[in-house]
């Protein structure tokens, strides 16, 4: 058992800054959970996955999606040493694409980025201004993998809304 004082169980015990979300709620949104005006972004996992080697490769976001606020894109689970394509739409697609599903609309796309030793790619930097709230982006990764159904493997899909 925890004794705290009276009245402070919930501040004290699973949402310490009073904003609402929970404590572990926000680290796993990457945002700090003893400051109120950080709380998680809004991102989607909108699955669509293509197993490879590992199986289906994990990719995740964190961050507010606001203006000038960091954000975080993490690939894990892919397979090692090798090539990974990282597709960016304002929209959904949802096409067939090398036995699986591409579901953002290729409007962007960072090619080659090495997965290394571990199969994971971590991306960090700052969200751009200038996007209108409610804007949907919609991101997906592409591995070269030998295991995938046509030598790919596909990561979930992300959609992230801007506040």
């Amino acid at each position: 058992f925890t004794v705290v004082p009276q009245g402070s169980q919930t501040r004290i015990g699973i949402d310490r800054d009073l904003d609402g979300v929970f404590d572990r709620d926000e680290l796993d949104g990457c945002s700090e959970p003893a400051d109120a005006g950080s709380v998680p972004g809004d991102w989607t996992d909108l699955g669509s996955g293509l197993a490879g080697l590992h199986g289906i490769p994990v990719f995740s976001g964190c961050g507010t999606l606001a203006a000038g606020d960091p954000i975080k894109l993490s690939l894990t689970g892919a397979r090692e040493n090798t090539s990974a394509h990282l597709f960016v739409g304002v929209s959904a697609l949802n096409a067939p694409f090398k036995g699986g599903t591409l579901v953002p609309s290729p409007d962007f796309m960072i090619l080659f980025l090495p997965t290394g030793p571990t199969g994971t790619i971590n991306l960090s930097g700052t969200m751009p201004g200038g996007l209108p709230s409610n804007f949907s982006l919609y991101l997906q990764y592409w591995i070269n993998d030998a295991s995938g159904p046509v030598g790919f493997a596909a990561s979930n899909a992300l959609r992230g809304i801007t506040p």
